[in-house]
């Protein structure tokens, strides 16, 4: 192998990349679902990794965690049921966003052409 090619190895990297915030479910919601449908150089980096392996574990890390908050947030709507307290629809879009974007979220290669601006 050349060296210049043993340099361009070196350099890829893998980077955790969301979708960007679709439109808003209603005039004046304060959170948004993702729009996965955006171009993938629209996405913003949540992080970048050394390996694969590394961005994917930390995926299932944020997914882990987004799930652990909707499962919290059922629990508390079990409880809170028939109470309808201020907020709380804004809270439950939180979490349920929280989710999506956890879910579709990608780990690519940093020399990805989808990365490229056109």
């Amino acid at each position: 192998m050349k060296p210049c090619h043993v340099a361009a190895l070196a350099l890829v990297g893998w980077v955790l990349i969301a979708p960007p915030p679709g439109p808003p479910r209603s005039i004046g919601a304060s959170t948004a679902p993702p729009n996965d449908n955006a171009p993938l150089n629209q996405w913003t980096i949540r992080n970048s990794y050394d390996s694969a392996q590394a961005c994917e574990a930390a995926k299932k890390k944020n997914l882990d965690t987004a799930t652990t908050n909707m499962d919290e947030q059922h629990h508390l709507a079990e409880q809170r049921q028939g109470l309808s307290p201020d907020n709380f629809s804004d809270s439950e879009f939180l979490v349920a966003d929280q989710f999506e974007y956890a879910t579709e979220a990608l780990c690519i290669s940093t020399d990805d052409p989808r990365l490229k601006s056109k």
